[in-house]
């Protein structure tokens, strides 16, 4: 739905990791582990979010609800102003990518690459 109106960030999504997070799990077999799921899928655990590959494969990978927060208030009134402001500095990206999860990670490398 984010596309229709979003289609240059969307652009920056779809050649991001993040548009292929799920796929990561089934490379190191670990699809099933409810630990990780969380942080490949968008939702995963809330209401209207992802439950399974069978029952919402459109939420598989990281969507943009999984930084921006659910977008359903948005897609009734687009006009309304704030919609899809992230947390401050990096919040909304540590909480994946923790030094556990991602001992890489800092916002200078990655934010060029999902910047949108």
């Amino acid at each position: 739905a984010c596309a229709g109106c979003h289609p240059q960030a969307t652009a920056v999504w779809a050649s991001s990791a993040h548009a292929t997070a799920w796929d990561t799990l089934n490379e190191h077999q670990r699809g099933y582990d409810p630990s990780c799921i969380p942080c490949h899928t968008t939702g995963f655990g809330h209401p209207g979010g992802f439950v399974n590959l069978k029952q919402t494969p459109g939420l598989k990978h990281l969507g943009c609800e999984s930084c921006h927060g659910p977008g359903s208030d948005h897609l009734s009134q687009p006009e309304a102003a704030g919609y899809g402001d992230l947390p401050v500095a990096e919040a909304a990206c540590v909480a994946c990518h923790t030094g556990e999860n991602s001992p890489d990670f800092t916002l200078q490398a990655y934010w060029p690459l999902v910047s949108h």
